[in-house]
């Protein structure tokens, strides 16, 4: 019988805590290890964002920023991810500041889970709206490209990171299946 109170009081305790908006991970020393982005360098001298030169870029992993969002506020982070999906989570929400009519809202797959397509929902990650949606590069983002994200933290509500995107580099685009292969032939018989 005290099992049973117990291992309920703990999943009582646990609802409480997801409710609460908080966010745990757990990762063992080997796995924070593998999880290591192995990222290269911007190449040529060329790469500046927002007047800032791409190599002084930290580079970090999305569960770096995600188990410590302030330090890395208003600081230049760059890291490698696997997109997953456009997400209206954490668009208009007034302590952000951003518009859903101005901003984009992505997230990218979780790297400590390799077996399943998992989101890491806890890096908010938006990205501004161009005038002209057509040649809109965000856009061309596809579940399982390879992807190299350059942004600033600047926000850390609810202990979590709310990243500004200012720079997208497409590592390595993913395989055409299902709806992706139909909407490029689309775009193929169209043109």
């Amino acid at each position: 019988m005290r099992v049973f109170q117990s291992r309920t009081f703990i999943a009582a305790c646990l609802l409480a805590l997801l409710a609460a908006g908080s966010s745990f991970t757990a990762v063992s020393a080997t796995d924070k290890a593998a999880t290591k982005p192995a990222v290269a360098p911007a190449t040529g001298s060329a790469c500046i964002i927002e007047q800032t030169p791409c190599s002084q870029y930290a580079t970090v992993t999305p569960l770096d920023l995600v188990r410590s969002p302030g330090d890395y506020l208003e600081k230049p982070v760059r890291f490698e991810a696997e997109f997953s999906t456009f997400t209206m989570l954490g668009l208009d929400y007034s302590r952000a500041k951003r518009d859903s009519r101005d901003y984009y809202g992505l997230t990218v797959r979780r790297p400590d889970v390799k077996h399943h397509v998992i989101p890491l929902p806890e890096l908010k990650l938006f990205a501004k709206r161009k005038e002209n949606e057509d040649k809109d590069p965000w856009l061309e983002l596809e579940r399982g490209d390879q992807i190299l994200v350059y942004g600033k933290v600047f926000a850390t509500a609810l202990r979590e990171p709310w990243m500004d995107i200012q720079r997208i580099d497409v590592l390595k685009k993913a395989p055409l299946t299902g709806r992706s292969k139909r909407k490029a032939d689309a775009k193929k018989l169209e043109e």
